[in-house]
C-alpha cells in the first residue's frame, strides 16, 4: 500500500499538468480567435447577421466600443502608398453604418446617416488634398461616473457614464489648420437600460499624455 500511494500521487500530478497545459492551449486559441483584422471588420460590416452579433458583444465594454470606433475611423481614411483609397465608397459606407451601430439612439437622431456620410467624405477630401492622414490611435482607461453627470441634460434614462480620452496619431504633417497634428478626442459612452455601452457624443480636447 505504501508503494501504491506515491504512484497515485505521481499520476495525479501528471494529470494536473496535462490539464493545465490543455487549458492554456485552449485559452490561447480562444484569444487568437478573437483577433480581428481590418479586412475582417469590413466583412462583418457587410453581413447584417454577423454585424448584429459582433456589435452586441462589443457593447459589453466601453473600451471595446471605442477601440472598434477608432479602428473604423482609421480604415475609412486609409490610403495606399500611392495615395489611392484602400476602400471604395460602398465599403466606406458599410464601415460608417458599422460605426452607427455603436451610437446611442439620441446621437443617431441628431446625426442622420446621410449627414454623417457627407461629413466623412468632406473630411476625407480635405485631408487628401493636404496629404493628412490617421496612422493609428490609443486611448486611456475609461473613467466611470454616475448617470447624474449627464442625466440633468437628458430626457431618457441611463445606468452609468464612461469617459474615454483618445489620441489619433497622424502622419505628422504640419499645415495650416493642423498645427497640432495628432487629434485628441474625448468620448462619452453611456450604459443604457439594457446594459449596453453606446457612444453618446465626443469633442476635441487639449493634448494629454498616454499613461497606462
Amino acid at each position: 500500500m505504501r508503494k501504491v500511494l506515491p504512484i497515485i500521487v505521481i499520476i495525479v500530478i501528471l494529470v494536473s499538468f496535462v490539464l493545465y497545459y490543455v487549458n492554456q492551449w485552449e485559452d490561447s486559441s480562444l484569444k487568437d480567435s478573437h483577433f480581428v483584422t481590418e479586412q475582417r471588420y469590413l466583412e462583418i460590416s457587410q453581413s447584417p447577421s454577423e454585424l448584429a452579433n459582433f456589435v452586441n458583444e462589443v457593447k459589453q465594454n466601453p473600451s471595446q466600443v471605442i477601440t472598434i470606433f477608432t479602428t473604423i475611423r482609421k480604415m475609412i481614411h486609409s490610403v495606399d502608398l500611392n495615395g489611392k483609397d484602400v476602400y471604395n465608397k460602398d465599403e466606406r459606407e458599410s464601415l460608417i453604418l458599422m460605426q452607427r451601430n455603436l451610437f446611442h439612439e439620441e446621437l443617431l437622431s441628431q446625426t442622420p446617416k446621410a449627414t454623417q456620410i457627407l461629413n466623412v467624405e468632406g473630411e476625407r477630401a480635405k485631408w487628401q488634398e493636404i496629404e493628412f492622414n490617421i496612422i493609428g490611435s490609443d486611448s486611456l482607461q475609461p473613467k466611470f461616473y454616475p448617470p447624474s453627470i449627464v442625466n440633468d441634460e437628458l430626457d431618457f434614462e441611463i445606468k452609468e457614464v464612461a469617459i474615454i480620452q483618445t489620441v489619433y496619431y497622424t502622419n505628422d504633417l504640419e499645415t495650416e489648420g493642423y498645427k497640432d497634428t495628432d487629434i485628441y478626442t474625448e468620448y462619452i459612452i453611456v450604459r443604457n437600460m439594457n446594459n449596453m455601452w453606446e457612444i453618446l457624443g465626443w469633442q476635441r480636447i487639449d493634448k494629454f499624455e498616454i499613461v497606462k
